[in-house]
């Protein structure tokens, strides 16, 4: 009999708390099954799964409690046993004005998430100590041969509130328009579901403070935080041509063109330095310090040859201690797009009108780049290659033109 959090994330996350165990082995270098260094009876199709040691067979104190010290080296990924269900609460409040065929409104929108899913990378790992002696793992009295201790708790906590101004007008005299703009302050604690910027879960230390410290030094804008947005969309119906009849008139009356505009802020991102430096066992990404707040070029520029990020902002934190960048401390570069099309009605019988529509996708053909190099590898802080933009993000694509014929009944 297993028990089950409630955790929908991954099937891969379901383990049986307080931790599970998993065995791995069958790698041959000569091709036989001989030395697939597998425990013996298993390792073939034949032989069927691995069955789990029976409690007799773990090693154990002479009170029968499970030696920790006498364990194969390994990890632990462990599930909080008060595992809860994440739950959120919004609030809003609009004024809204219509005059004539026209509406506009502004309103405040908020949202708290509580009990979110957080997936600690190691609280088996120590905090810096200052100086050259690092200080030991929390449990390495009592586990010596465990090395990294996975924690997945849901303890996160989550905020958001946003202005939100919109305009609407609703269609008369041939032209309807929509448009909405955004002020958006998400931010949290969590991360790595899928949008992960790096840098998370440096500052941990035992379980006791584990949470507190990753709330006070990673709580910051949230991954997938937009601070500004705006869009626009709008039809018009041209007004020319509109009493002409024969030839002329079926070719030069009823077109429509139509826009869509979005402007937006990039996404967050988070600076790694190049090297480690804190002393930390096991930490291998780290970030700096931060000492400008203004860090981007005063004239940011693209490509391998171009600088977005200034580097004089960020300076490597003294050996044996953690940098105080936030975690999320920056937004890439603004995205924009610019659709149009034309529509014309030709008009077949009473119940059956064919469309002729041309459109155009990012009309202007105009670049979307992606965030600054900014993390570990060769792109952190201290590399040449920190704070170019050199890739394109990954909403980008290039013009798109297209015509069709649809028919309508």
């Amino acid at each position: 009999m297993s028990f089950f959090p409630g955790d929908y994330t991954s099937s891969v996350a379901l383990k049986n708390p307080p931790f599970t165990s998993a065995l791995t082995c069958g790698s041959s270098t000569t091709g036989s099954l001989v030395n697939t260094g597998c425990p013996a009876g298993t390792g073939t199709l034949a032989q069927g799964s691995p069955v789990p040691l029976a409690p007799a067979d773990f090693p154990t104190t002479s009170g029968g409690v499970l030696d920790l010290t006498r364990i194969p080296s390994s990890t632990i990924n462990a599930i909080d046993l008060k595992f809860q269900t994440s739950y959120n609460y919004q609030f809003n409040v609009t004024l809204e004005k219509q005059f004539g065929n026209n509406v506009a409104s502004v309103g405040y929108i908020g949202t708290r998430g509580r009990d979110l899913p957080m997936a600690l990378p190691d609280i088996n790992r120590a905090l810096p100590t200052g100086n050259a002696t690092p200080s030991p793992r929390p449990y390495a009295a009592s586990a010596p041969r465990i090395a990294t201790i996975a924690y997945f708790t849901t303890q996160g906590e989550a905020s958001y509130n946003a202005l939100q101004l919109t305009f609407n007008r609703r269609f008369a005299q041939g032209l309807s328009i929509t448009s909405g703009f955004t002020y958006a302050d998400g931010k949290d604690d969590v991360t790595g579901l899928g949008t992960g910027t790096g840098g998370y879960g440096n500052r941990i230390g035992p379980l006791a403070q584990a949470v507190a410290n990753v709330r006070a030094y990673d709580w910051a804008a949230s991954d997938f935080n937009i601070k500004y947005r705006w869009s626009f969309g709008a039809n018009y119906e041209l007004p020319f041509a509109r009493s002409l009849t024969g030839a002329r008139g079926l070719v030069l009356r009823g077109w429509q063109v139509n826009s869509s505009v979005i402007w937006q802020t990039g996404l967050p991102f988070t600076v790694n330095d190049q090297n480690s430096v804190s002393g930390v066992i096991g930490l291998a990404t780290e970030r700096p310090n931060l000492v400008n707040s203004d860090i981007r070029m005063s004239n940011p520029t693209v490509g391998s040859g171009g600088q977005w990020l200034n580097p004089a902002a960020f300076a490597m934190p003294a050996n044996f201690a953690l940098g105080n960048a936030p975690r999320n401390v920056g937004y890439g570069p603004n995205q924009s797009v610019v659709n149009l099309s034309l529509f014309k009605i030709f008009k077949l019988a009473e119940k059956y009108n064919l469309q002729f529509r041309a459109e155009s996708f990012n009309l202007a053909n105009h670049p979307i780049f992606g965030n600054p190099n900014s993390n570990t590898g060769n792109s952190g802080f201290g590399n040449p290659n920190f704070g170019k933009v050199t890739q394109m993000a990954g909403t980008y694509a290039p013009r798109q033109i297209q015509f069709a014929l649809k028919l309508l009944f």
